[in-house]
């Protein structure tokens, strides 16, 4: 087939802004989403610029055209789809028949995407050979596709209008485009064209937060709009150490880690001396980034940066420190995060082993808006109760439902068996006795070493359950939840998905977190993996159904040719 697209838009300098004409055509109920915009533009798939559209009317014509042949209509037929999909709430206003407006639009928007690292989204406009002036706007641009699907392999599939050898004969066509040529700069298609930038559409819908009372979403909701996306913190090759966001789509899969955070200079922070933590601790709806970090003179200082409404993490500032006096032991501390006392802020717990064996139960509450934490109060175990600090795996979430969280461990007694054991906390922010006893794993069925802990609403009944990412001795990964009942006892687990074998997957190539990754109120499970060749998958498996079941995992991949170092990332 001939590829060779005429789309020479330099004589057709277009002055009329896409109106009311092309919003005519239909209205349907629910907003637009990404999905809209996909769907409706493969809808089309085949059709010619005078077919009749998927909706009904005449073509995709735009305002400046009066009959179907002798001009180029991608342009047109990307802003049609915009324009059409759901309820028209995405901003189409700036946009004209010419392909170069796309670009000027995510300009003006503050969603032009130029970064090589940019994972392109569903719903994205991909703008072809634009030229730009100085001030960082186009006057032209060869072509622009619609971004419609992304694979887990790194490609995506970008639908596009006057797609053939002339512009009455071409037609909407989808192409599937390699992983090595999706980044900006990159070429695409037989064409030969350099995708100059990615563009955001303006004014998708935004699912409403989940009413779920489950206070810790462990991969946490940075842009506030009702699903989970994935932050880390990413030490780059000069030292400097960085916060970068990939947002999550109404799909549940999440997109690139593009939205870069206020960068920490070379030296200022030493990448083995803290871990980092995700919660709401200014009470805004989003989730913000803490770290709980080492200082050389011996204190141990709490730091929060709060998410703005793009989902970027900001300045880090200390929330709470732990004088060196105290004479705290650093390594003897096992965190976890939750809304202690149901004031909707995030709090701080902990678990402090002593030296003589007692451990102590500790929450440091958010006390104001700004994210500052009170001082750590709690309760103490025992030495003499003979805990195994060596048997504790700590996690924390609302467990019994009634709007503040709890502590959960899973604990392995001197016999070899494994047991949950949730501490319930009270209305102060304080953590009861580990009292509440689950079902019982027996002693020999699991081995310790070879499982991961993890909490999340599975079943989208408002509570907390506990889930385990499980090694098994065949090579298997399996993906087991346990359900909590209105006391907060956990139940026993049941598989809900399982890695076969020869999937080849390397357990400990593989960083997990929890979220609500499509909005629909259950704890899906996302993972980062990591190849041999250097290839990182961004991955999520969603909750299927109301028994906790996950599908199998999906997403994106960041592809070796990025240069990102595995050992320099840390997942919240």
């Amino acid at each position: 087939m001939n590829k060779q697209i005429r789309r020479a838009f330099a004589a057709l300098v277009a002055t009329t802004a896409l109106t009311s004409g092309l919003l005519s055509a239909v209205s349907p109920a629910h907003a637009a989403t990404a999905s809209d915009v996909a769907s409706l533009a493969r809808a089309n798939e085949g059709r010619h610029y005078c077919d009749t559209n998927s909706l009904g009317g005449s073509g995709f014509q735009g305002p400046q055209e009066n009959s179907c042949t002798g001009f180029p209509w991608c342009a047109d037929f990307a802003g049609w789809v915009w324009a059409n999909a759901g309820d028209h709430s995405i901003d189409v206003n700036t946009l004209t028949q010419g392909s170069w407006t796309f670009y000027n639009y995510g300009k003006n928007h503050g969603t032009l995407h130029t970064d090589p690292n940019y994972r392109p989204q569903i719903g994205d406009a991909a703008v072809y050979n634009a030229t730009v002036d100085a001030n960082g706007y186009a006057s032209h641009a060869d072509h622009v596709g619609l971004v419609t699907k992304t694979n887990t392999d790194g490609s995506i599939e970008i639908t596009n209008g006057n797609f053939g050898t002339d512009n009455t004969t071409s037609t909407v066509l989808t192409e599937v485009i390699s992983a090595a040529q999706v980044p900006v700069g990159s070429y695409q298609s037989g064409e030969g064209k350099t995708v100059s930038a990615y563009v955001s559409p303006s004014g998708l819908a935004a699912l409403p937060p989940s009413s779920s009372s489950s206070p810790l979403q462990v991969s946490g909701d940075f842009n506030g709009d009702g699903r989970a996306d994935m932050a880390i913190m990413y030490r780059r090759g000069d030292g400097s150490i960085q916060p970068i966001t990939a947002l999550g789509d109404t799909a549940g899969h999440i997109g690139g880690f593009d939205l870069g955070g206020t960068t920490i200079p070379a030296g200022a922070w030493d990448w083995n001396s803290f871990q980092v933590y995700p919660g709401d601790f200014n009470g805004d709806g989003r989730t913000d980034l803490g770290v709980m970090y080492k200082q050389a003179d011996g204190r141990i200082s709490f730091m929060h940066a709060m998410a703005d409404t793009t989902g970027r993490i900001g300045t880090f500032n200390n929330a709470v420190t732990i004088a060196a006096a105290a004479g705290w032991d650093y390594n003897a501390i096992r965190l976890t995060t939750g809304d202690f006392n149901g004031d909707k802020r995030t709090d701080v717990g902990l678990l402090y082993h002593h030296a003589d064996g007692a451990i102590d139960v500790l929450t440091a509450l958010s006390a104001s808006y700004n994210g500052d934490l009170t001082n750590f109060t709690g309760n103490t175990i025992p030495a003499s109760a003979g805990w195994d600090w060596n048997g504790i795996k700590l996690t924390s979430g609302d467990i019994n439902g009634d709007g503040r969280a709890d502590m959960a461990i899973m604990y392995r007694r001197g016999d070899g068996s494994i047991q949950p054991i949730t501490a319930l906390g009270d209305t102060a922010g304080h953590i009861g006795g580990f009292d509440l006893g689950g079902t019982t794993i027996t002693a020999g069925a699991w081995d310790w070493n070879s499982f991961q802990l993890y909490p999340g609403d599975f079943n989208g009944d408002k509570r907390t359950d506990l889930g385990v990412m499980y090694k098994q001795t065949d090579g298997r990964i399996s993906f087991m939840h346990a359900m909590a009942d209105t006391t907060g006892r956990i139940g026993t687990f049941n598989n809900a998905v399982t890695i076969a074998a020869a999937a080849g997957w390397d357990y400990n190539a593989i960083r997990l977190t929890t979220g609500d990754f499509n909005g629909d109120k259950r704890t899906d499970v996302g993972l980062l993996y990591h190849h041999a060749d250097g290839a990182i998958d961004v991955l999520t498996a969603l909750s299927a159904s109301y028994n906790g079941d996950l599908t199998g995992f999906t997403g994106n991949t960041i592809p070796a040719a990025a240069g990102w170092d595995w050992n320099g990332i840390k997942l919240a």
